[in-house]
């Protein structure tokens, strides 16, 4: 299956070696959080090939295994790396849902990159992976998250209490979901569907 995916404004694909320069420079020109849930950038000590070329197999073993989707973000005009998208631990079976992770530099924020990748790879997700739900946890006041959720037709459902181990402590989780049905994709009930 050929996993890349093109928008107007980006080239949304897996990593590949080649990538490794522009991927350590996006770490490096990172600047401090832009907000408290914004992640820092990698520190030096995983920025080297070695630890690269092991996120490159984890990713394509996770794939092989129809487990988690890791994709980088690219600009078309800049030919920068701008942030990722995940969707993961996918769960086939009765449910054949993921769920949805994404990240864009600071450096970028406003732009609506985001907003394009996320909607670009949930339509891959119910188109190609054939999955059936997508749904996306976030923190209770991320508003700048829950704001692209939105935007992308993912809908409320309400908070999971204590649902993520996160900063040493459980916090609690809103959670956003959109399924094939709200974008007009019909898949087999509860047989697993081929993927392309």
């Amino acid at each position: 299956m050929d996993f890349r995916i093109e928008t107007e404004r980006l080239v949304i694909r897996p990593l590949i070696l080649t990538d490794y320069e522009a991927w350590k420079e996006s770490h490096l020109s990172r600047p401090t959080a832009g907000n408290e849930y914004d992640k820092p950038g990698l520190t030096i000590d995983k920025l080297n090939l070695a630890e690269f070329e092991k996120r490159l197999s984890e990713a394509a073993s996770n794939r092989e295994k129809d487990l988690a989707y890791d994709y980088a973000l690219f600009s078309k005009m800049q030919q920068k790396f701008l942030g990722s998208v995940i969707l993961m631990r996918v769960h086939r079976e009765i449910a054949h849902n993921c769920y949805l992770g994404y990240s864009v530099s600071p450096l970028f924020w406003g732009q609506g990159f985001g907003k394009e990748a996320v909607n670009a790879v949930i339509d891959f997700a119910f188109r190609h992976l054939k999955l059936h739900r997508v749904e996306a946890a976030i923190q209770l006041n991320n508003e700048r998250s829950m704001r692209l959720a939105r935007g992308v037709g993912m809908r409320h459902e309400g908070v999971r209490l204590r649902g993520l181990f996160l900063d040493n402590a459980w916090e609690d989780m809103n959670i956003y979901a959109v399924t094939s049905e709200e974008r007009g994709i019909q898949h087999p009930g509860s047989c697993r569907a081929e993927l392309d």
